[in-house]
């Protein structure tokens, strides 16, 4: 998954004529941080080296931004208005607690006791050039 996800990142900085950061990292949130974060919450890294894998991804990418070289990983996300994978995951992890185990003695909907209605729409017969097929 990380090898791939370099391979992407390294793609769009071949691809892109321009070296606008902004485009740059609209493609690179479009095309790879989907597949770093796919199945964030079934394979969430635990290991300080597979999140250091994972994060290198965008670490590496960021680097490599024309004018943000100079600046540390942290900074070069509080530039670039991204928040890190780490932090990404954490965000995922917490909401899928929430709606996978709902808190005890909180609000529940209740769904049994208001059955959703739908009317079902009658439309007439489709017809060819004014014809009426029965």
């Amino acid at each position: 998954m990380v090898a791939k996800a370099h391979q992407r990142a390294n793609a769009i900085h071949r691809a892109f004529v321009s070296r606008d950061p902004s485009l740059l990292v609209r493609a690179f949130l479009v095309y790879v941080r989907p597949l770093v974060e796919h199945n964030s919450i079934v394979s969430s890294p635990h290991l300080k080296q597979d999140i250091e894998a994972v994060e290198s991804v965008q670490r590496r990418f960021t680097r490599r931004l024309p004018g943000f070289k100079k600046f540390s990983y942290t900074e070069r996300l509080k530039r670039l208005n991204l928040p890190s994978l780490e932090l990404g995951r954490l965000h995922c992890n917490l909401l899928s607690g929430i709606f996978l185990d709902p808190p005890r003695g909180g609000y529940t909907p209740d769904f049994q006791s208001t059955p959703l209605q739908f009317k079902k729409k009658k439309y007439p017969p489709p017809t060819l050039g004014g014809v009426i097929n029965y």
